[in-house]
């Protein structure tokens, strides 16, 4: 029963997976009955107040629980997240109240770079598919339930008792008992993920199991109601204080399985569990399978399930049950943070067992505080435990060299692996082994990889394998030359209030499996051209970084791909690349396909360039098959003598969803299109691939 649990939960997964990679939407919005397409219209949501999180600037960012919009009933409730930019009242006068919004709704931004993280996607495994920023509230008059009172008073004083920690310990003590990193130091969450450790400041399994162990130790193997009403109790409070993050949901329907099975008579078992645990949660919302936080506890769970059984039985409990999870969790965390920890099982061990006595310590300070409105008695053990497990934490980090970045492995052999190690260490492979059936264990091996390969075709990105990517950098240009295991980076992009290169470039790299970057070269010397290239050379391996570029360098990459320089013939020394008119202009020679990179150069550069080559007799020489359009698209560059003589096929213009300065203009987009040119563009497309065949070139896009 177990074993057949399991399989269907697993074969669920995966066909909701596969749904989705097709382009079948899971679950479907009853905002968009009533929302336009375009998301610039202003409506008036009416709903409850279900989470909170108070912002820098005054203001929250708020989950609505919405009821009505326009006037109109919803079908059924739903949240969006709001923002509202400044806002008077404390948490406690805001949680579970009636509130009007008036503000835009619109969709949240969804994954821009092949492999890159889904802000969109995210959101929708947390039940959320709209998102508003708030123009204008009214809270509502009506009264609050009791229950509602008590919850909301419950978020004033979690909000308040946040606000007497030290500064020094405020970030993880809110992070273990709350689940909110908000406040936490990044220097010190970045040791914690590189340790392999973060999963303690999320409330999740460990925090609620602490409240199951008190209640197996009052309980014993006997049903006593009072006991189990109130671990209920506690689990509502803890939940209540934490906001009932999805985490916390996960963990409480686990726990609520065992007690319920033993009132019930009931057998019950981990395995069985889980699956009953995963398929509720999917029913409720299918996209929960896409959550990082669902997949590790997931993952978490089988893997003790699994593997603790076939550990030394030398090995004590809590140890086995340690390296069960990190054994689990290994090919998880390299596909989906890039990472690996090689000491995250020597850091787990202490670090669990300091936290296991933190989560207690400033639970009991918590509740000293809500009931005498002083928790200083409990502080000092509290801030002590926070600088016992901050240094123990520090020491496994061995200042950044316990861990490593890696490329991802392939979807298929991820998938492959996980139903490999579950069938090896399951007992039906133990038993075909005894019984001597090597064949039948060798079919089913096989079998796994077959899905595994299947599963990585079907959701396989185009524009990863492309040859040539224009990658989405917001507002700036990044080209990415693919040829075989050489890579190159034209541009990176970068900005002044967003370090690009750690956020964007490098995880665009890691997730599309390239192990350094062969070369990177800058039209010029804005921010916005090269500043990322100089960011990511920092951090990742970027074996020569390069600039200033002139007429007649050429670099040859392979046998098939060249770089040559057209322009300019030479750069102001006391300039340098500063000026729009000293970019450095290539032409990309892929096979028999010819892309023009301009960076910014303007109108003016274009006229003395074209001008110069027309003397050489060489005009010809311009002219591609793909043109990366000037200055973002900008009326400054682009004229009409200029596409004249290039005459390409396909444009692709580099533009950040988000700019002030108007880029693309509306004239340069219709001076392409009354020329038939095929246009692409980064705020409309995310990234954007070009694949190179003998029979022409295709065009893939990250968005549709």
């Amino acid at each position: 029963m177990r074993r057949n649990n399991l399989i269907i939960t697993i074969g669920f997964i995966l066909f909701l997976a596969l749904l989705h990679s097709a382009g079948f939407p899971l679950a479907r919005s009853v905002f968009a009955a009533y929302t336009e397409p375009d998301g610039m219209e202003p409506v008036s949501v009416y709903g409850r107040i279900t989470g909170l999180e108070e912002r820098e600037n005054g203001g929250y960012r708020m989950e609505v629980l919405a009821e009505s919009i326009d006037g109109n009933m919803l079908k059924k409730r739903e949240k969006i997240l709001v923002t509202c930019p400044k806002m008077q009242e404390s948490p406690g006068q805001l949680f579970r109240r009636k509130i009007r919004l008036q503000g835009v709704l619109r969709l949240p931004e969804e994954q821009r770079n092949p492999g890159c993280f889904d802000y969109r996607l995210y959101l929708k495994s947390e039940g959320i598919f709209y998102q508003m920023r708030a123009e204008g509230y009214v809270l509502a008059d009506e009264e609050r339930t009791p229950a509602d009172r008590l919850a909301a008073w419950l978020i004033d004083r979690r909000f308040a008792f946040q606000n007497t920690l030290s500064p020094d310990y405020r970030g993880l003590i809110s992070g273990v008992i709350f689940g909110d990193t908000s406040e936490m130091d990044e220097q010190v969450y970045e040791q914690f993920k590189a340790n392999g450790t973060a999963h303690i400041l999320a409330v999740s399994g460990l925090h609620l199991g602490i409240l199951y162990g008190l209640y197996q130790k009052i309980a014993g193997k006997k049903k006593k109601p009072a006991a189990a009403i109130l671990l209920g109790a506690a689990i509502l409070a803890y939940g209540t204080v934490s906001m009932w993050s999805s985490s916390v949901k996960r963990a409480a329907v686990m726990i609520g399985m065992p007690v319920a099975a033993r009132f019930l008579d009931l057998r019950y078992d981990m395995l069985t569990g889980l699956s009953t645990a995963a398929l509720i949660l999917i029913l409720r919302n299918p996209y929960v399978i896409f959550g990082a936080g669902f997949q590790m506890s997931f993952l978490a769970i089988a893997s003790i399930c699994f593997f603790r059984p076939i550990m030394p039985r030398k090995l004590p409990d809590s140890l086995s049950a340690v390296v069960s999870v990190q054994l689990g969790l290994f090919m998880y965390q390299m596909y989906q943070f890039n990472y690996v920890s090689l000491t995250a099982l020597i850091a787990n061990l202490p670090v669990v067992f300091l936290t296991g006595i933190l989560v207690p310590a400033a639970l009991l300070c918590f509740l000293l505080f809500l009931m005498t409105g002083n928790g200083e008695p409990l502080m000092t053990v509290t801030d002590s435990l926070c600088n016992l497990l901050l240094a123990v934490n520090r020491l496994s980090s061995l200042d950044g060299r316990g861990g490593m970045d890696v490329i991802s492995p392939p979807i298929w052999l991820v998938i492959s692996v996980y139903l490999i190690m579950f069938f090896l260490s399951s007992e039906t492979c133990q038993v075909l082994w005894l019984r001597r059936r090597k064949k039948t264990i060798c079919l089913l091996i096989s079998t796994c990889i077959l899905l595994g390969q299947m599963c990585g075709i079907l959701t396989a990105s185009p524009v990863s394998s492309a040859d040539l990517v224009f990658v989405d950098v917001g507002q700036g240009d990044c080209i990415h030359i693919r040829d075989g295991n050489r890579n190159i980076l034209i541009d990176g992009g970068g900005s002044f209030t967003y370090n690009v290169g750690k956020n964007v470039l490098k995880p665009y790299l890691l997730k599309n499996r390239v192990p350094q970057v062969d070369l990177a070269v800058a039209t010029h010397m804005h921010t916005d051209h090269y500043q990322g290239l100089a960011e990511l050379s920092e951090l990742y391996p970027v074996k020569r970084l390069t600039a200033g570029l002139t007429t007649g360098t050429n670099i040859k990459v392979s046998d098939r791909v060249r770089i040559e320089t057209l322009w300019p013939l030479d750069i102001d020394t006391e300039k340098g690349q500063e000026e729009n008119s000293q970019c450095s202009v290539f032409m990309i020679h892929y096979g028999p396909y010819r892309i023009l990179v301009t960076g910014d150069l303007d109108a003016e550069g274009e006229k003395v360039m074209i001008d110069y080559y027309e003397r050489k007799g060489r005009i010809d020489i311009l002219k591609a098959d793909i043109l990366k359009v000037g200055h973002h698209g900008s009326d400054t560059s682009t004229s009409d003598e200029f596409l004249d003589v290039v005459q390409p096929q396909a444009a692709v213009i580099q533009v950040g969803v988000y700019n002030i300065y108007g880029h693309p203009s509306g004239k340069i987009i219709e001076k392409l299109c009354q020329r038939g040119i095929i246009v692409r563009r980064n705020d409309y497309n995310g990234g954007i691939g070009f694949l190179f065949r003998e029979d022409g070139f295709r065009i893939e896009t990250v968005i549709s």
